[in-house]
């Protein structure tokens, strides 16, 4: 497909990476009914990924846009200071083929993206305009996978923060960072402290059901998270790693998830590809990362949910006394990042350190299958910067309650897969 770059003037670029109001006049009628509709949503008030963000908005507005009078809509909320207003903006190509936006909504100034409350407007205010429609929302934040709201900056607190690296942003960095930056939903800084959100109150502040839910976040990849999310959205794009600063990549965003054509599964393709071909050649500003990545359809996760619930049940002795050191981790060493224990490991890993037979490993990668769509990963993840080896995966990370406190296993009962499987008793 050919990829249309066009000139973007700097002065209306600026307005549009912060939200600013656009004057293209577009009326919103019942004409805007049953469109194809993807939301780019980021909350990055003073959390480092400002810069980060400004530059995949360049990415994206120098690419394919929808025309201005097609059912095919690019919504964009980018929370980026929160002692200003924000907007919801619609970005698209107008009859000369330039870039023009409107706004659809605005955010009042003091409130914070990572909220329930703020997606919530948001996300009811597309519902609005865009009734009835196909809608695919991409959340670009820190994030902390399953993890209670806090895990990060209460759990364990933050060390004095530092300034981001020069190019990324004016933003200080809430959570120590060794070695290049990783993003990882939901931490802001507004007004002295720090805003997360819990995974149930997110999803439950999703107005509406997604045909694809992307985490251009940190540690999202795991079954706990798809499971709580398949009663919102078909299809889900996630790391179970880290994911690097500069996130996914948006170069062909409109043909992999906005087009007739679209493919959640080739978004995470794309992804997945370019920092593997950082990664092996070895030089250049990614090159120190890898990457995991998988698609998933939430909808066929039952049997996964089945095997894993008997599998729990039969060896949860074994799972019990697992020493990390067995495991495949997706989190790495103290001192890399702000924790002293990891909390996201392999899935299949797990059963298979716990004793699973032969037999077993089958039927589970079977329901693995049947639900994973998408799913690959570099031989290693940030080797030179406390990262590990990557040995096998499954495309999905869990929680190994030998690794994790009481007060973690205490929450993770009240998650939807914990319910379904019984992990944890």
């Amino acid at each position: 497909m050919k990829i249309w770059k066009a000139f973007i003037p700097s002065l209306l670029l600026a307005a549009l990476c912060g939200c600013g109001r656009g004057e293209m006049g577009y009326s919103f009628s019942d004409e805007a009914a049953g469109s194809d509709v993807v939301i780019f949503y980021a909350a990055v008030a003073s959390n480092g990924l400002g810069g980060y963000i400004s530059q995949n908005l360049k990415t994206i507005y120098a690419g394919v846009l929808p025309q201005e009078a097609s059912k095919k809509v690019f919504l964009v909320y980018n929370h980026a200071n929160a002692t200003e207003e924000s907007f919801l903006v619609r970005v698209c190509r107008d009859g000369e083929g330039q870039m023009a936006s409107d706004t659809l909504h605005t955010v009042e100034a003091g409130k914070a993206g990572a909220s329930p409350e703020v997606i919530s407007e948001v996300l009811s205010a597309v519902k609005t305009a865009y009734p009835g429609s196909r809608y695919t929302l991409i959340l670009s934040s820190h994030g902390s996978g399953w993890m209670p709201e806090g895990a990060f900056n209460g759990f364990i607190p933050y060390p004095a923060p530092r300034r981001a690296p020069s190019g990324a942003g004016e933003d200080v960095f809430p959570i120590r960072q060794n070695g290049p930056v990783t993003k990882s939903f939901g931490t802001e800084k507004i007004g002295g402290s720090y805003q997360e959100i819990n995974m149930q109150d997110l999803a439950a502040a999703i107005p509406m059901h997604l045909d694809c839910l992307v985490f251009d976040a940190c540690f999202m990849g795991g079954v706990e998270v798809a499971w709580e999310f398949r009663g919102v959205a078909d299809k889900m794009c996630f790391s179970p790693a880290e994911v690097p600063g500069n996130g996914y990549i948006y170069t062909n965003f409109a043909e992999e998830l906005i087009s007739d054509a679209r493919s959640p599964e080739n978004f995470a393709r794309t992804y997945f590809e370019y920092y593997e071909q950082a990664f092996l050649a070895g030089t250049g500003a990614d090159a120190s990362y890898g990457a995991t990545s998988t698609a998933i359809d939430c909808r066929k996760m039952d049997a996964l949910a089945d095997v894993c619930k008997r599998l729990f049940e039969k060896y949860r002795s074994a799972i019990a006394a697992l020493p990390r050191s067995s495991v495949q981790p997706y989190f790495r060493k103290a001192g890399f990042y702000n924790f002293d224990e990891p909390y996201f490991f392999d899935l299949e890993d797990i059963l298979i350190q716990a004793g699973m037979t032969r037999s077993e490993r089958t039927e589970l990668e079977a329901a693995l299958d049947e639900c994973i769509t998408y799913k690959a990963a570099t031989t290693a993840f940030m080797p030179r910067y406390g990262g590990f080896q990557i040995n096998i995966y499954s495309g999905l990370s869990m929680y190994l309650p030998s690794c994790g406190t009481a007060s973690l296993d205490d929450y993770y009962k009240t998650l939807g897969w914990n319910i379904a499987t019984s992990l944890v008793e």
